[in-house]
């Protein structure tokens, strides 16, 4: 009996450690261009995010209410906005290099992020934004996504195209949906999927 004791105390110290330790570092995401995020709780129910390198050192503090993965040299951080966040971006050094103002921003590529913030009317608007804080194509889409291949897509008059980083109109708005560009190609559909009149009687 006693044999059996001294192994249930045993046991509840290793589960009590297991828990300690998952409650700090809880949950530890992917590791993405050399820095992995994590979650250090303050308590059970509040928790900041920062990043790890591949030794598991912190390199930026886990001072972050949200964040993004590491891509083009830039990270989104989330700053709470009543039920929401407003997004921003910071360098590897943890930098703040685009301030919280975003409603969406992407992950950077081809040096540009897909962003959404209000424009000067209060409106929300779809746009690019580069690494210096510039607003590229204000107004242009209504919706707009990360570039991949060196392609983004974007929406005009509910239909779906392709532009390059320069910001042309490379594949004109004729698609109803559309995917990212990978090794080459792109995902396209034409028409809807509601049937036609002449649909409707065969």
């Amino acid at each position: 009996m006693k044999n059996l004791f001294r192994f249930l105390i045993l046991l509840i110290g290793i589960i009590g450690i297991f828990i300690t330790t998952a409650m700090m570092f809880s949950p530890v995401l992917r590791k993405y261009t050399g820095f992995a995020f994590l979650k250090l709780f303050i308590n059970p129910t509040v928790g900041k995010w920062g990043f790890i390198d591949p030794s598991g050192k912190i390199v930026i503090p886990t001072k972050f209410s949200a964040v993004g993965k590491f891509s083009d040299g830039l990270a989104a951080f989330g700053v709470i906005n009543g039920k929401n966040y407003l997004w921003g971006a910071m360098d590897r050094t943890g930098k703040i290099i685009l301030e919280a103002k975003f409603y969406k921003l992407s992950v950077f590529s081809s040096g540009l992020a897909a962003v959404k913030f209000r424009d000067k009317n209060s409106d929300l608007a779809s746009a690019f934004v580069d690494k210096t804080g510039r607003i590229i194509l204000e107004g242009k889409y209504s919706d707009t996504r990360t570039f991949s291949d060196g392609m983004a897509p974007v929406i005009k008059n509910d239909t779906w195209g392709y532009i390059n980083p320069q910001g042309e109109e490379v594949i004109p708005c004729q698609y109803s949906a559309v995917a990212p560009f990978s090794n080459g190609f792109a995902i396209v559909k034409t028409g809807t999927d509601r049937p036609t009149s002449s649909e409707k009687h065969t």
